[in-house]
């Protein structure tokens, strides 16, 4: 893991003049975003856990990966209480509505995720939660954003599995009426390498299938939230492929 140097004067007095978590600014040119620890109180700290240890994971996982040629939001600056980055374009998550780019923009889009995704996991290296909102697209470009679940315990074939089910979870929880692109995502991701992952990713799915049963009893009453209503199609979709033994 390797430092960057300080950030220049003017840089450094937009970050401390600031106090938002996330920030945009224009600095020398360029659209960078300025993210800073979250703090939390009360119900939100035990649900979503200790902020600071959450953003020195995403800081260490940028620090480690910034010399290589990784599709992650490039790194401009970072200290012990911010971090410094590029702007990467719009999240997956609003270009891949359907009222926003044609069907074959979208399969463009999500392949491009899905090829990226696989280009990190052929590094050994593993994003934690690949939701769409945090899958940046530009000019053709995927970049990964928010690394908090980061770590090097989680750079194995388990750890780019888990990515794999969480992103094609994802995908069923923010896009309507998407089989033709999340089956684009799907091969896109085998053709650009990820097959062994993409076999593990079934067999751990396969290994959940009291979960399966039991999710299509209880999302009737869990509510119409879209986490909760991906559950049963994500299930079912990885259950519909067989991977010899």
């Amino acid at each position: 893991m390797s430092e960057l140097p300080p950030p220049d004067p003017d840089l450094a007095a937009k970050i401390a003049a600031g106090s938002a978590r996330v920030e945009k600014i224009e600095h020398a040119g360029r659209t960078l975003w300025i993210k800073r620890p979250e703090v939390l109180r009360g119900k939100l700290r035990l649900y979503k856990g200790d902020p600071a240890r959450a953003f020195s994971a995403e800081r260490a996982a940028f620090l480690a990966h910034h010399t290589k040629n990784l599709p992650i939001a490039k790194l401009v600056a970072t200290g012990v209480n911010f971090i410094v980055f590029e702007d990467a374009g719009l999240s997956l998550k609003l270009l891949l509505r359907h009222d926003t780019h044609p069907l074959a923009d979208r399969i463009a889009i999500i392949e491009s995720a899905a090829t990226a995704l696989a280009q990190l996991h052929l590094a050994g290296v593993s994003h934690g939660r690949p939701n769409l909102k945090d899958i940046m697209w530009q000019d053709g470009t995927v970049r990964f954003i928010d690394l908090e679940r980061a770590s090097a315990q989680r750079n194995t074939p388990r750890g780019h599995a888990e990515d794999v089910i969480l992103f094609f979870f994802s995908a069923f929880a923010e896009m309507d009426d998407s089989a033709v692109e999340i089956e684009a995502a799907r091969k896109a991701y085998i053709a650009a390498g990820g097959a062994p992952f993409w076999e593990l990713a079934v067999r751990r799915m396969a290994g959940l299938g009291w979960a399966y049963w039991l999710t299509r009893l209880a999302v009737p009453f869990l509510g119409r939230g879209r986490d909760f209503q991906a559950i049963k199609p994500t299930f079912a979709f990885f259950k519909s492929f067989k991977i010899a033994s």
